[in-house]
């Protein structure tokens, strides 16, 4: 008897059986993925995933100053490290938000490449996902890999189809969904357009995302529930590659978020599952587009209070707690219900109320630069 005390005092949590069936049960629609899925990905995680780690420190050029707070860290995609602000300061001659690469990170003092400088870290900041963050995290990844890769090599030789569906699309989105179901058995199409990822010209082009809009459709026609859920995500994360980027055009692009409800997923945790990060993903959406996608949704009241729980839980990931926070803030301050989805109030208010949370050093540096920054714009 013991012994099986013992065992049970120590095994991890269940992920809630709740999460693993449709809502509206539409399994018949898509290929829902097998309840020994999210199950299997939780017991992989050990019930808590290793989040991303942030670093304390300060960026130095020329022997001076320029920026200083918390840095993200993670592999390059080709060796070496990326390194981000993400809740800096900075002097006059830096950036608050700025993006370099590393050859090492060994050691206290990082060269950046580029003429980065050089980044001399005080401290290390690291933690996994646990509670609301681990299940909404396993929830959202299991869902979207439910198909398999979303995109097959080469993506730049698309075919004449695909282009010429997207553009006609393009002129008449209405006519989308009669379309997708026309063309449902059609999978020479469906290949052509898996290959088809268009480079906007620059940050207001919207055939990036008029191509990832078509590609979802004929794969919510088929049922492919994996890939339409990568193609909305990053349709509401505004994720395309583009020749340039500007605030401007991505204000013109709305996070469409309201396309998820037709599914039977759980919006709400599917959406936080996909805002929280983890080591082995970089697929999530950023809190701003996240925080844009909830006010769009009229999810604000439901969401809230979940991202209360990730902001002011000690044993949250450092990463995870700063983004809930910047979430949180926007959020209430009525992102996507102001002008070009913009924030509805001023942001000091919010700002004021999120610090009265018992926050994570990084969300409070952060909230405190922000708000400054907010009551010195006239």
């Amino acid at each position: 008897m013991l012994l099986v005390a013992l065992v049970l005092a120590v095994a991890p949590p269940q992920f809630p059986s709740s999460l693993t069936q449709p809502l509206l049960g539409r399994a018949e629609q898509f290929g829902w993925p097998r309840p020994a899925a999210f199950e299997q990905r939780w017991r992989q995680a050990g019930g808590a995933p290793k989040g991303f780690e942030l670093v304390e420190g300060a960026v130095e050029r020329g022997g001076e100053r320029v920026s200083w707070g918390y840095y993200w860290v993670r592999p390059a995609d080709r060796g070496g490290w990326i390194v981000a602000s993400v809740a800096t300061r900075a002097s006059p001659q830096g950036h608050r938000s700025e993006q370099w690469r590393a050859g090492s990170i060994a050691g206290t003092a990082w060269e950046l490449d580029d003429g980065g400088g050089t980044l001399r870290v005080t401290r290390w900041l690291r933690g996994a996902l646990v509670g609301d963050e681990a299940t909404a995290w396993v929830y959202a990844t299991t869902l979207l890999q439910a198909d398999g890769p979303l995109y097959a090599p080469p993506p730049d030789e698309p075919g004449d189809d695909a282009r010429a569906v997207v553009n006609r699309l393009s002129d008449d989105p209405k006519q989308l969904a009669t379309w997708a179901r026309a063309e449902v058995k059609n999978d020479a199409l469906y290949e052509q357009l898996r290959r088809y990822r268009p480079v906007g010209s620059c940050s207001r082009d919207t055939h990036p995302q008029a191509a990832a809009r078509a590609f979802a459709e004929l794969a919510y026609a088929r049922g492919d529930l994996g890939r339409f859920l990568q193609l909305e995500l990053r349709i509401m994360g505004d994720r395309f590659e583009r020749v340039a980027w500007s605030s401007l055009g991505e204000a013109a692009h709305r996070t469409e978020a309201e396309r998820l409800a037709t599914t039977g997923i759980d919006v709400d945790t599917f959406l936080l599952g996909s805002l929280l990060a983890a080591k082995e993903r970089d697929d999530g959406i950023n809190a701003w587009r996240f925080a844009r996608a909830v006010g769009e949704l009229g999810h604000e009241a439901s969401m809230l209070p979940r991202l209360q729980r990730v902001v002011t839980d000690p044993a949250a990931s450092p990463f995870n707690r700063l983004g809930a926070a910047k979430a949180w803030a926007w959020i209430s301050a009525g992102a996507g219900k102001g002008e070009r989805g913009g924030l509805a109030s001023p942001q000091a208010a919010a700002l004021e109320a999120l610090l009265k949370l018992d926050l994570h050093d990084a969300a409070r540096f952060w909230a405190e630069a922000e708000l400054e920054q907010s009551r010195a714009k006239p």
